[in-house]
């Protein structure tokens, strides 16, 4: 799709290009006539297969808003089309996203200082992921997928591969929160609410929502060319280690789940899915990391899928069992549940109860639920975990409905050409040989992978753990 110029665009200069609205949902056609929903870039002018057919150098028009553009935003993360033939079946199974490609600033968090929007330039463009939607297409339309899931908030208001916290102070990539510096400085408590609540919330409860039965999850993103010294990246990296486990092979005191099994930290994907995307574009000269040139994030949405689809696993096995020493649905147990399922720690009753279980909080008086019964049901489920968390953690570990959660990063430079527009180093040009290559690859390690490799996982779960 051509790139499309919002009112009230703070971003570059983009009238150069020619756009092309032509059969776009929701875009007046008209050239500079936006409507709602806030139109995205979806790769029309890159189809998988056409640039390395017609044998050309393969550098294409980067057709993407490059932003920051100021819009209403009344749907933070949307579909965004394939356009092209559905495989029903896989559309079912995988779910592909990008998080960090966003260019919209909410109108709702205006007006801010100039000062503010000095600040944001300055690290708007080294925070989005420039071109991750174009991987994200060409992997949705080799597959057969009907579309991609996008986040369109700009990344240095809301980072939602993040948990839900502010930052005051600079902090690390691995340790920061959702909002950090230097936008926390600038944005008060209703500023940061709105994106709380109209951002981060609605994210998430789209993304449980589209989760919920898929057997992958595949985010893609592109990072730097080089590290700090100057040694270049992968032209690919498969991430899905979190950095806790590289530390400590533990995520509950680096983390937020004390009981949570440091044996299902290891790995966040069936690994026989993520050797065979590496050997796939390793095989087309890709070359391709693991876990390399950094792990997950703490806060990491591959990580909180997997502590929540576990919990989820966790109750359906303790209530099948008949552990319970409440009724299931009574208010006591259902806290319980919620604080366990609490993975972006947005709720405060959750945390609350935490704290009073583990010793640390008062329980307040304005509690209405019997907290005897909460320590009651906690301490059965801790218990009924440490008797039978060998099974339990071996059926979750390999099951194969277990999802699998990658992040694909993507070197920059091997996709894009950029180049300095009104002082800041902006992509112009796309690759789209480069990016047919590595969607189609992914695509058909992923297809395979569910062909052929899933029905054995299967059968060796259905033999059970060797003695």
């Amino acid at each position: 799709m051509a790139r499309t110029i919002v009112q009230g665009s703070l971003g570059d200069s983009v009238a150069d290009v020619s756009p092309d609205l032509t059969g776009i949902s929701g875009v007046d056609p008209e050239w500079m006539q936006p409507v709602r929903p806030v139109a995205v870039g979806r790769g029309a002018g890159y189809h998988p297969g056409s640039a390395r057919k017609e044998g050309s150098v393969s550098w294409i028009p980067f057709d993407e808003p490059l932003g920051p553009d100021v819009h209403p935003l009344e749907d933070p993360f949307v579909e965004v089309p394939s356009n092209g033939p559905v495989d029903s079946d896989l559309d079912r199974q995988v779910l592909i996203d990008t998080v960090h490609d966003g260019h919209v600033v909410p109108e709702a968090i205006l007006p801010l200082s100039d000062q503010a929007w000095s600040d944001f330039r300055d690290c708007y463009g080294d925070e989005r992921d420039w071109g991750s939607h174009y991987v994200a297409t060409s992997v949705a339309r080799h597959l057969g997928l009907s579309g991609y899931k996008r986040v369109l908030l700009a990344r240095p208001l809301l980072d939602f591969n993040r948990f839900a916290g502010i930052n005051e102070l600079p902090l690390g990539h691995d340790h920061r929160d959702a909002i950090f510096p230097p936008m926390s400085g600038h944005l008060d408590r209703r500023r940061t609410r709105i994106l709380l609540e109209q951002g981060y919330d609605r994210i998430d409860d789209r993304m449980e929502s589209w989760i919920e039965g898929r057997q992958v999850k595949l985010s893609v993103h592109t990072y730097r060319p080089s590290n700090e010294i100057g040694t270049e990246r992968p032209a690919v990296s498969l991430i899905t280690q979190s950095v806790a486990y590289d530390r400590q092979t533990d995520l509950r005191q680096a983390s937020f789940y004390e009981f949570y099994p440091r044996q299902l930290v290891e790995f966040t994907a069936d690994r026989m899915l993520t050797y065979r995307i590496a050997t796939y574009l390793e095989r087309g000269f890709v070359p391709t990391g693991l876990n390399s040139p950094y792990m997950l994030p703490e806060g990491a949405v591959e990580l909180r899928a997997q502590v929540w689809l576990f919990v989820r696993f966790l109750r359906e096995r303790y209530e099948r069992e008949g552990r319970c020493p409440v009724a299931p649905g009574t208010r006591e147990y259902e806290a319980i549940w919620n604080m366990l399922g609490n993975t972006n720690r947005r709720s405060a009753e959750a945390i609350s109860l935490r704290e009073q279980l583990h010793g640390s909080a008062r329980v307040p008086r304005s509690q209405d639920l019997d907290f005897g019964l909460l320590q009651d049901v906690y301490d059965d489920i801790r218990r009924y975990l440490r008797e039978n968390g060998g099974r339990i953690v071996w059926d979750y570990r390999f099951s194969p409905d277990r999802m699998s959660t990658i992040i694909v990063e993507v070197r920059r430079d091997f996709i894009l050409r950029m180049e300095a527009v009104e002082g800041r180093m902006r992509p112009t040009q796309v690759h789209g040989g480069r990016v047919d290559e590595i969607g189609e690859r992914i695509a058909s390690a992923i297809r395979d992978y569910l062909r052929d490799d899933l029905p054995l996982r299967r059968r060796h779960f259905e033999r059970g753990p060797e003695d």
